[in-house]
């Protein structure tokens, strides 16, 4: 009986030393987790704490800052900036990463978001406090949300914004007419819209005949006299404007009456003549040569060989039948 008894005694002292082993583990946890206050989404579903990024507000750590910058990771081109409008509002600007001869910094987007008083995120970041005693400490970030609204603009590239739509958001969903315009230093030209009330797949109108003529319809639109003008500010862009004929005549101004100006005459035959214009002191035309329009890689590409072996290629992305022509030459 003795051992019996002796030997239950051990399994007893052993389930009990099982049961609170894991207990004594777990009290040696030093894990503390806190619930930051709720915070608005100025990184998205960012962790609060990043490295490699300069980000700044106006006034420091206010809780609705007038001014907030966020950079690309590498901390050197922005990102994103954030102007206050009121505790619910910011104006919001987005850039490419690259703003190398854009004429506004490389903008991609600007317009207004709305505060969404939910809670749509969290975060957590993680603390090791080195000193007597090392700890970890868990915290916790919670984040409303922004929601797009009203006039919004967005860029499709980040040089001389060549393309760009204006429309609104609603609840940050496009609503209503959306319209897309190509850059013109004169008057920025429409080239379609979109209604997203009905069928946002679908444009309403489109003016511009690229993507849309073929290659034969282009060349034989091109025949005739095509002055050219560029601003001065972007050494590429060529807009150009058929000259219309009267009783089979050239009017005045595209026959230099009050002065030379730079154009291209397009032939049948496959030729052109060129001339140079009194204001033009930065490039020449060429005075003669062969032209030709091509489809490269999906470009449509006005190709000039000039009788002195010269070549040029312009890029036509407008052309209208109204006789406007906006070509980036290459």
């Amino acid at each position: 009986m003795a051992v019996i008894f002796h030997d239950t005694q051990m399994k007893l002292k052993a389930f009990i030393f099982l049961l609170t082993f894991p207990l004594a583990c777990f009290s040696q946890d030093t894990i503390r987790i806190s619930k930051i206050d709720t915070l608005l989404p100025f990184f998205g579903k960012l962790p609060i704490r990043l490295h490699g990024y300069e980000n700044r507000t106006v006034p420091f750590e206010s809780k609705n800052p007038l001014y907030v910058l966020i950079t690309y990771k590498d901390g050197k081109n922005k990102n994103f900036e954030y102007f206050r409008i009121d505790s619910s509002k910011y104006l919001r600007y987005e850039f490419f990463r690259s703003d190398k001869g854009s004429s506004i910094e490389g903008l991609k987007s600007a317009g207004v978001v709305k505060v969404i008083e939910k809670i749509l995120d969290t975060s957590t970041t993680g603390v090791r406090h080195i000193g007597g005693e090392e700890k970890y400490t868990r915290e916790i970030h919670y984040y409303k949300g922004f929601s797009k609204e009203g006039e919004w603009t967005e860029y499709e590239d980040s040089v001389f914004n060549h393309k760009y739509w204006t429309g609104t958001y609603l609840n940050n969903r496009k609503v209503g007419i959306w319209s897309n315009y190509i850059y013109d230093p004169n008057d920025d030209r429409l080239i379609q819209q979109i209604d997203y009330d009905k069928d946002s797949t679908k444009k309403i109108f489109s003016t511009n005949t690229i993507g849309q003529l073929s290659i034969d319809s282009i060349s034989y639109y091109l025949l005739g006299r095509w002055p050219i003008g560029y601003d001065p500010s972007d050494d590429e862009r060529n807009l150009m404007m058929k000259c219309q004929l009267y009783d089979g005549n050239y009017g005045d101004d595209c026959n230099s009456r009050f002065g030379k100006i730079d154009y291209f005459e397009f032939f049948k035959n496959g030729k052109f003549v060129g001339q140079n214009g009194e204001l033009n002191k930065h490039r020449t035309i060429p005075k003669s040569g062969f032209w030709k329009v091509s489809n490269l890689n999906g470009k449509i590409i006005l190709e000039i060989s000039s009788a002195d072996k010269r070549r040029i290629r312009y890029d036509i992305i407008y052309l209208d039948r109204e006789g406007n022509m906006v070509a980036d030459r290459k």
